[in-house]
């Protein structure tokens, strides 16, 4: 379970962060998970940076190259500003197992920076910046042992 802050209480945010998360796990869902994003948003994970739906759809979808299956864990969120704010940052933090072609299942602990706005009428949030910081060296060292 998503530990949030006690005085804490946005559920378009929680629902927001839950689907996110689902989304980002399944494979194939490359439309679904970039229309989360802002047109013009910016994704770095790791060291590729990727700026607009063009560049996240194909970081996404190079992110499954040597992957079958993965299941992020949204440990926990910091935010830095009131509950319902139009536009707000969050801290996370995380871990995610990846399931490999080779067979081997890695996991990862990561934390993230997030930037979401509702919009101009308070819809439902998407991101306008997204920073994952995870290391990539338990994946590749299971790719080539």
């Amino acid at each position: 379970m998503t530990k949030y802050p006690e005085a804490y209480s946005d559920p378009k945010v929680e629902n927001f962060l839950t689907s996110f998360y689902k989304v980002s796990d399944t494979v194939g869902a490359d439309a679904a998970y970039v229309n989360q994003f802002y047109k013009d948003a910016k994704l770095t994970m790791g060291l590729k940076v990727a700026d607009g739906f063009d560049q996240i759809t194909e970081l996404r979808k190079g992110m499954w190259g040597p992957v079958i299956g993965r299941h992020h864990v949204l440990k926990q969120v910091f935010p830095f500003q009131p509950a319902g704010a139009r536009e707000g940052d969050y801290a996370l933090e995380g871990t995610v197992d990846y399931s490999l072609h080779n067979g081997k299942t890695v996991h990862v602990e990561w934390a993230a920076k997030m930037v979401l706005d509702r919009g101009e009428e308070g819809n439902d949030p998407k991101i306008i910046f997204y920073q994952v910081y995870v290391d990539p060296s338990p994946v590749a060292k299971a790719l080539s042992t």
